[in-house]
């Protein structure tokens, strides 16, 4: 598994070539037989799309979307942030880039501030 795959489109400076790193695994891969996995934001599906060789060994890109309101309505459910205005905003930051582990951080904080505040 290629975590920030999109990085591997680099131009390799002595041959003038880019994306090596893509064949050469690609080649590893299948001489060793073991499977890929490449992750990476929005534009990884169009950087390998420039490349037959590994376009045509893929499996269909699976693309998350961003998170919808229900998806921030279902983390806030049962907490006090569950508020129309809170969600409102939760869904704001869940539109950046980071998504729903920004939201995730976002609550933790915003608890262990609620927790702390109802103790003094």
């Amino acid at each position: 598994m290629v975590d920030e795959a999109q990085y591997l489109d680099q131009k390799n400076v002595r041959t003038g070539q880019r994306a090596e790193v893509f064949e050469w695994l690609r080649a590893a891969a299948e001489n060793g037989n073991f499977h890929l996995v490449f992750c990476g934001d929005s534009s990884l599906a169009n950087i390998i799309a420039r490349y037959p060789q590994l376009q045509s060994r893929m499996i269909r890109p699976v693309v998350i979307q961003p998170p919808s309101q229900a998806d921030i309505a279902a983390l806030t459910q049962g907490t006090p942030f569950a508020a129309p205005k809170a969600r409102h905003a939760l869904d704001a930051v869940a539109r950046l880039a980071g998504g729903l582990p920004n939201v995730e951080n976002v609550l933790r904080i915003a608890t262990a501030f609620c927790v702390w505040q109802r103790a003094s």
